[in-house]
């Protein structure tokens, strides 16, 4: 399945969830390509942007020029980024990454990750892809995952990041909601 396609494949099946997508210019000079969705929005009612880049062999430069490919499975990595619209407060920083390793242990994808120098938090998860998969099924799995993420994580991340609440807030409602059980 070439480039185009997947990422053809990619805005069709969003589209078709009712998702709005852009699809940028193709720049020669960079190693991917990607779309972008927006993904909904935060409780601050702030867009919430989901880009999904592609690499392939020759645009990764997984192949030195002039060498040819000596295989017939084409590698794809389609990283899903998840970006989340909050800057992390100065004071916050370190709250913010303990309640981010907390949560990566939790997660069956991708992890969330900070950005030191945005002062931001994401969430990635990068999917290689080697053949022609049934791709409408992986990509509503990794939607659903996604949905998962948004909903759950990124209220609580976002509180701890601006200040609202610590990482102690959110493991006494982790405690409250396991004794409920």
């Amino acid at each position: 399945m070439t480039q185009q396609t997947i990422l053809q494949a990619m805005t069709k099946t969003f589209e078709d969830l009712g998702l709005y997508v852009t699809v940028p210019p193709e720049e020669p000079n960079l190693p991917f390509n990607g779309i972008i969705v927006e993904f909904g929005m935060d409780q601050e009612e702030r867009p919430i942007v989901l880009q999904v880049l592609q690499y392939t062999k020759e645009t990764a430069g997984f192949l030195k020029e002039g060498e040819k490919e000596e295989t017939t499975a084409e590698l794809n990595i389609v990283s899903f980024i998840l970006t989340i619209p909050i800057e992390v407060q100065n004071t916050s920083v370190d709250e913010t990454l303990k309640l981010l390793a907390l949560i990566n242990k939790a997660l069956p994808l991708g992890a969330f990750n900070y950005s030191d120098v945005e002062k931001a938090v994401y969430y990635s998860y990068n999917l290689p892809l080697f053949l022609e998969p049934p791709l409408e099924m992986i990509l509503l799995t990794i939607l659903q995952t996604l949905v998962f993420v948004k909903d759950t994580f990124i209220p609580v991340i976002e509180n701890v990041a601006e200040g609202k609440e610590t990482v102690g807030t959110f493991l006494e409602l982790l405690s409250g909601a396991t004794a409920a059980k």
